[in-house]
């Protein structure tokens, strides 16, 4: 409203400096007709407007005040962009603590696990616990399957459920081939599992699947062969995990001035000694 008042003022003041033409003053020719030619395609009425000093500081101030503003918004748009990289940054730092945190509890779960689950290991056992010989041998002879007893025990911290005894005695090469590979184990007559709490045992005999030939026997003497006794046990612990123990041993007599070939011809009773290998197939996983 202001700027059109100052046109208006602007315009009248123009209008009235014309010289010699007074203001809304007209002239006849001798035609009768007007001399003022203002207004016409010949004499145009001009009107030149005219910024005041104020009008321009006013301009100014708004163009300042527009710039500014543009400023203050391209600096919050830098700033905001700053913002989501600091927010990417962080995603990144806390998903990286997040995988690490879970690899630590995964490790300090795998270190509890470890040092707390069962552990099956296996020994030579007596025939009877006070009055049998150590690692007892039974049955060397021609006619019957030689038996060796074993001794489970559980050397871990908690129990272990549903275990599975099988072994087998037999003769073998020795020392073994390197490589040697465990062989297809008989399946049970009757399967019998138990459980073995921590630092507790269980008994179990292993037999041949057939007598010890006289052949056999010859070979052993030799010392190119030896009685070996091997087997399978199998599993669970704790945590729900199967768990398996793999062990084979060589057996030698103990008995000072007693050979196998004796006791074979014999009452087949002996004491033995095991003698295990970790190439042989002894592991527990």
């Amino acid at each position: 409203m202001s700027r059109l008042l100052i046109a208006i003022f602007i315009c009248a003041f123009v209008i009235w400096q014309l010289p010699g033409q007074p203001l809304y003053a007209a002239t006849q020719n001798s035609n009768g007709a007007s001399d003022d030619q203002r207004g016409t395609d010949k004499f145009p009425l001009t009107v030149k407007i005219v910024q005041t000093p104020e009008s321009d500081a006013a301009a100014a101030k708004v163009s300042t005040q527009e710039q500014s503003q543009l400023d203050a918004n391209w600096w919050l748009v830098r700033a905001t962009w700053v913002l989501v990289g600091v927010a990417i940054m962080q995603l990144c730092v806390f998903g990286l603590q997040a995988k690490r945190l879970g690899q630590t509890i995964k490790r300090m779960d795998e270190t509890a696990e470890h040092e707390l689950r069962a552990y099956i290991s296996v020994r030579p056992a007596p025939l009877h616990p006070v009055v049998g010989p150590p690692a007892a041998m039974q049955n060397l002879t021609p006619n019957t399957q030689v038996g060796v007893w074993i001794q489970n025990l559980n050397v871990g911290k908690t129990p272990a459920y549903r275990v599975e005894v099988r072994a087998i005695v037999d003769v073998l090469p020795f020392p073994l081939p390197h490589g040697w590979q465990m062989p297809q184990l008989p399946a049970p007559a009757v399967v019998s599992r138990t459980v073995i709490h921590p630092q507790g045992h269980s008994l179990f005999a292993a037999q041949s699947v057939n007598p010890i030939t006289d052949f056999q026997m010859t070979q052993i003497q030799a010392s190119t062969h030896r009685l070996y006794v091997y087997g399978l046990i199998t599993y669970e612990d704790a945590f729900e995990e199967n768990r398996e123990t793999r062990f084979c041993a060589s057996l030698e007599c103990t008995v000072p001035g007693l050979t196998f070939q004796q006791a074979y011809n014999g009452n087949g009773m002996v004491a033995a000694l095991w003698y295990g290998w970790p190439e042989d197939g002894n592991n527990a996983t």
